[in-house]
């Protein structure tokens, strides 16, 4: 399509290797001949910070994503990079050149397809196709229409309604309520003048001093962590009166609007009844609302707020300063030799370990669930009850029996020694690869019973009808598992296998239960183990030792699991069959 006098790039029907890496260069070879300010612009500041493009054509989502990788890159580049990547850190158990390189390499892949995208971005954009909208475009545009709605129907009501209803209306944005009251509307208007006192008093008595506080920190006397708890608090309470505020607002229009239209006010009765039957919805997530920002947002943010500080437990006292340090903690655990080391050992232990123990249980309660399923065996619900008895054990007790057989002086030792089998008593839990060996294995015996009663589920759940048909056609049993069943398994149980790696990647109890992370002091690093994964780590460096307690770096750890966790689970999922052919098993 001709733009002025240039031809936009297109790619060859059957284009190589080579036409598909060169495409993205060669369209913006074309796209900057078309000397569009915009589009230069865009080209030329995603190429120095990937992103920033792409928010200039209002691709929201993938822009903050992009944006948000190029930062944790620099990040990390300008704490620790450029001393791995010269050797300015040396360390034995790892090539910390090496380890930049592959950072870099990676960036320059993703700053690639960065631009890339934005090259296509540009060409639909030229060729009058839609663009896609993000999530965040959709709710910005959402909130805009929703605004200037509001306005316009304000206006419109102001000057159409009696001088009562413009001194109710003004009124109200001074005092919540007002107007509700005035109709007599006591039980809304009640609810939202005094939802606005005690947000007053507490501000005034309360809240300013708090965020005060977290602003200084250091002047703050008693156990600092109330200093952040307290300053969250107040800023969730703010944009939750935020919140309050309009929508108290948006109800006296609605009264007002009424009123000029000649139609009656709705009593109390009558609204208690429009909201158990039209918007009960309303009612009913006030309690898990509330779980949630007093549950996990709170907390959330008290540990990301934690890791730019220097908070510790001689912090936790007053005894030395308490202030804001930026990302000097980020510097001492990618900078420092220990802490770097026991990053390293225990992140790839941790992947390991829940790529191990989610995929051994999911597939041993798969081949448990077929052997159950096939119709020669008898006595199915027996065998099933026996598997599950594990599920009915509590947890802690399985864990730490089995702890106890497999101890230095326990019956598993006893008998090995009985039977010749071994010269002397092993130390099962001493030895950091017997350790992980059977934290794997006594996870499976654990977790199998679950994953074998979901599957014989969506075992039951597969219509017969495919594989009569399967049958007819003269395909084998193999070809039957491979082509109907773990398809179907495959698909339906995506988001199960996304999950219990995240939850596996955080699974403290197994770990900790059996050997507390053990055995210690094996060349991990610092106070980690030979089987700690991240979140034992994090508890160890926080609470197991308090005397060295070090919660400003147990809170950057902890957003790096974060960041690790939620990656996983979108990206995996957006691309998974479950995500893209979601109405397909409906």
């Amino acid at each position: 399509m001709k733009k002025g006098s240039v031809q936009l790039y297109k790619q060859p029907l059957n284009p190589t290797r080579w036409d598909r890496f060169v495409a993205p260069f060669k369209r913006v070879q074309s796209l900057w001949k078309l000397n569009d300010p915009k589009g230069r612009s865009a080209i030329i500041t995603n190429a120095i910070i990937p992103g920033v493009g792409l928010l200039i054509y209002k691709q929201i989502s993938k822009g903050i994503t992009h944006l948000l990788v190029t930062l944790l890159f620099w990040v990390y580049f300008s704490l620790a990079g450029y001393k791995h990547l010269f050797g300015l850190v040396k360390v034995d158990y790892i090539s910390l050149p090496l380890l930049a390189l592959i950072i870099i390499g990676i960036t320059v892949v993703f700053w690639y397809f960065s631009n890339s995208y934005l090259s296509k971005i540009i060409v639909a954009s030229k060729e009058g196709r839609p663009l896609p909208k993000s999530y965040f475009a959709k709710k910005y545009k959402e909130f805009k229409n929703r605004d200037r709605r509001y306005w316009y129907d304000f206006g419109n009501t102001y000057t159409q309604s009696t001088k009562k209803g413009r001194v109710l209306l003004s009124f109200n944005f001074v005092l919540m309520g007002f107007e509700h009251l005035f109709r007599k509307q006591f039980v809304r208007g009640i609810f939202y003048a005094v939802g606005q006192i005690f947000y007053l008093l507490y501000v005034i008595f309360f809240g300013w001093n708090s965020m005060q506080n977290l602003i200084l920190l250091g002047s703050y006397v008693g156990d600092r962590r109330q200093v952040v708890i307290y300053g969250v608090l107040t800023v969730v309470l703010t944009l939750f009166f935020v919140f309050y505020y309009i929508y108290s607002q948006k109800s006296a229009l609605r009264n007002e609007m009424r009123i000029v239209a000649g139609k009656k006010i709705l009593s109390t009765k009558e609204e208690a009844q429009e909201l158990n039957e039209d918007k009960f919805y309303r009612v009913s997530l006030i309690v898990p609302v509330l779980g949630a920002l007093v549950f996990t947002v709170i907390p959330l943010l008290f540990m990301i707020l934690l890791a730019f500080t220097n908070f510790n437990m001689a912090q936790s006292v007053g005894q030395t300063r308490f202030e804001w340090t930026g990302f000097q903690s980020f510097r001492d655990l990618f900078g420092t030799t220990t802490n770097l080391r026991a990053l390293i050992n225990v992140t790839k232990w941790t992947f390991l370990w829940a790529i191990l123990a989610t995929f051994t249980t999911y597939f041993g309660g798969l081949l448990l669930a077929l052997l159950l399923h096939n119709k020669f065996v008898k006595y199915k619900g027996l065998w099933r009850s026996l598997f599950v008895i594990s599920l009915a054990v509590p947890q802690f007790i399985s864990l730490r029996v089995m702890y106890s057989m497999f101890d230095k002086w326990g019956p598993i030792n006893t008998l090995l020694l009985n039977w010749n089998i071994i010269g002397e008593r092993f130390d099962f839990w001493g030895n950091t690869t017997s350790a992980k060996i059977l934290i794997v294995l006594i996870n499976m015996w654990v977790g199998i019973p679950s994953n074998m009663l979901l599957m014989s589920g969506l075992l039951m759940n597969i219509p017969k009808d495919y594989y009569e048909a399967a049958a007819l056609d003269g395909a084998s049993r193999r070809q039957q598992f491979s082509k109907i069943t773990f398809p179907y398994i495959w698909y339906m149980t995506t988001p199960v296998i996304i999950t219990g790696i995240v939850h596996n990647m955080n699974n403290f109890n197994v770990i900790w239960l059996l050997n507390q992370g053990g055995p210690s002091g094996v060349g991990m690093g610092g106070s980690a183990g030979g089987t700690d994964i991240l979140i034992t780590w994090l508890y160890k460096l926080t609470m197991y030792q308090t005397n060295v307690s070090q919660y400003n770096i147990a809170s950057a750890i902890g957003i790096i699991m974060f960041i690790i966790s939620a990656s996983i689970s979108l990206v995996v999922y957006r691309r998974s069959t479950a995500y893209k052919e979601e109405d397909a098993f409906r």
